[in-house]
Formats: C-alpha cells, sequence, structure tokens
C-alpha cells in the first residue's frame, strides 16, 4: 500500500520533526512515522565520518557535510507517497532548534512529535579526555535537546499538547571509555523528566528511549558481529508507541531496547541505614556494604571487543 492512502495509520495528519534522521535509527523512525501517516521533517547535517590515523576500529568526525544524506530520505518517503521535508540545521545550538521548528511551522503550521535522535559519541579513556570534545558531546545531546523542546515549546503549548521522545543511551549507563557520552546520556534522562513535569499541564508528554542498534557510531565499538541483530526498528516502534495516543497517560518514563526486548529503566532510592546513634565514618563503614549488598562497581563492565583508547563518532545514529 502507498503510504498516505487506504488504511488509518497511528500519525496520520500529525507533524513529526525527528533530528539526526538521515540515517541509522533517525532514518528508520522517519520511514516508520512517514509510513504510519505523520508529515516528517527530515533533520540532519550529513556529517562525514573517516577512519582514524592508526585505522584500527577508529572513526573521527570531519567538517564535511552532505545535504543530500536527509535529501534522500525526504525522496524515499516522497516515492512512496508520503510526506517529507529536509532540514540541515544544526541542532547542537538553540539558533539552529529554532531553525528547525520554523521550518516545520513554515511548511506544515504545527509541530505534534519531536523526536530528538541526533547525537555523537566519543570514547575517551580517563587520563586522555578532551575538553573541546565533551563540550561537543554535551552541546549536542543536552543543549541541542533542550533548543529544540525550547523552540517546539509554545507551539505546542498553543495547540494543546503534543509528544516529545528522547533519545539515551542503550550502552547500559557504563563501559570503559564512555564518561563523556555517559554524562551526556544522563543528562538525557534528567531533562526529560522534568520536561515531563512541565509539560504534564499543558498536555504534553516526554518520555526517552535507550536504543541498542546496529549504526555507524555502534559497529566500530562493539563490532559487526556482536551487533549484527540490532535492528534500528525497535527502537522505531517504542518511539511510535511514545509518540502516539497509545501512549496517553505514560510521561517521563525511560525504556531500554535490546532486540526482541523492551526494559524499564528507573532511577530508585532503596533501602537505607536508620540507627539512633550519631553515625561516624567507623560506624558506617560496618554497616554500609550490607546496605549495597552487591559486587564492587567495575566488576560487571564489559570491554567491547572494538575498544580503542579514543575514538569519536559523529552524526546519525
Amino acid at each position: 500500500m502507498t503510504w498516505g492512502r487506504g488504511a488509518m495509520g497511528l500519525m496520520d495528519g500529525k507533524v513529526v520533526v525527528i533530528t539526526g534522521a538521515g540515517r541509522g535509527i533517525g532514518r528508520s523512525h522517519a520511514l516508520r512515522f512517514a509510513e504510519e501517516g505523520a508529515k516528517v521533517v527530515v533533520n540532519d547535517l550529513g556529517l562525514e565520518v573517516e577512519s582514524g590515523a592508526d585505522g584500527a576500529g577508529r572513526t573521527e568526525p570531519t567538517d564535511r557535510r552532505d545535504a543530500s544524506v536527509a535529501s534522500s530520505v525526504v525522496d524515499e518517503i516522497r516515492a512512496r507517497g508520503g510526506a517529507a521535508i529536509a532540514s540541515g540545521a544544526d541542532v547542537s545550538t538553540f539558533a539552529g532548534g529554532k531553525e528547525l521548528i520554523d521550518t516545520a511551522i513554515a511548511e506544515y503550521g504545527r509541530v505534534d512529535s519531536l523526536i530528538n535522535n541526533a547525537g555523537t559519541l566519543t570514547i575517551m579513556m580517563l587520563g586522555e579526555l578532551d575538553e573541546a570534545k565533551l563540550v561537543r558531546e554535551l552541546a549536542v545531546h543536552v543543549v541541542g535537546y533542550l533548543g529544540t523542546v525550547e523552540a517546539a515549546w509554545p507551539h505546542m503549548v498553543e495547540q494543546g499538547g503534543g509528544t516529545i521522545v528522547n533519545t539515551s543511551s542503550g550502552f547500559g549507563g557504563s563501559g570503559p571509555g564512555l564518561t563523556t557520552y555517559m554524562a551526556a546520556k544522563s543528562g538525557v534522562f534528567s531533562i526529560t523528566r522534568d520536561i515531563a513535569l512541565e509539560g504534564a499541564p499543558h498536555g504534553i508528554r516526554c518520555n526517552s528511549l535507550t536504543p541498542a542498534a546496529r549504526t555507524r557510531m555502534s559497529v566500530p565499538y562493539w563490532g559487526a558481529d556482536q551487533t549484527e541483530d540490532w535492528d534500528p526498528n525497535w527502537a522505531s516502534t517504542l518511539a511510535l508507541f511514545f509518540a502516539s495516543s497509545l501512549s496517553e497517560g505514560i510521561t517521563g518514563r525511560q525504556l531500554s531496547i535490546v532486540p526482541g526486548n523492551y526494559i524499564r529503566e528507573i532511577y530508585v532510592a532503596e533501602n537505607g541505614l536508620s540507627d539512633d546513634q550519631n553515625w561516624t565514618p567507623q560506624s558506617l563503614a560496618s554497616r554500609i556494604r550490607e546496605l549495597l549488598h552487591e559486587e564492587p562497581a567495575a566488576a560487571g563492565l564489559r570491554k567491547p571487543p572494538l575498544l580503542k583508547s579514543e575514538s569519536t563518532l559523529s552524526g546519525s545514529r
């Protein structure tokens, strides 16, 4: 069936803005949303990457941009009868976020769903951290996500609601060389909860997903064999659920996707130590392991097969 014709779709008539939608997970999102009847704004800088100098599993970002990365997805959607436009706005800045949302409003007059998917992955071991790369990581994931939300917010409030889907990390929250990446992605989880709280009175819902998917960002880290079954469509199915009316009443939540499984992720405060005595370091030491009742923190860390001391991936997931 040609998209946009025939049976009703989950997102019929809805305007959906997707960042980092030219490749990988974002491209999968764009195609799936269009198939469900959405009018899609495909945002992507089309940044190129190349092998690092050592040639051993490393990739480095370049300044080269390719507008055809976003436009090719638009062409694919239109060829099937769907509606889409391209955007090359740099969403790592508030100005870029505003440019993107302004493009959606100018073309379609509203924004029903915002899917924050754009991202970078910088792998640096402690002792080798680079401040500029850390700042870039935070700019894309935290500043960038807030920038698009800030730009879309007044439109969603005026419309009486909307949905926002953020992308956190599917790497399990830890891993060698992921300190800067997880600092940014932990920020995404935190802002998701606050956006949900502030959005509730306006009918705006916000959730986040943490995908494990086979993309040009994940394969150099984990290897082709391990990522073979990590189909990006698993993430797109959850994004559709969060963005559609099927998830009505669900907000401020995060779900992790391991192909074949959807797992609830929560941060909790559990158990505790209570005593009438005034605690000292010594008395705390006698009870603290009882409270933690777990292995040392480093025991469960996994080292991916292709990990090098530093690697940077940038662009669409």
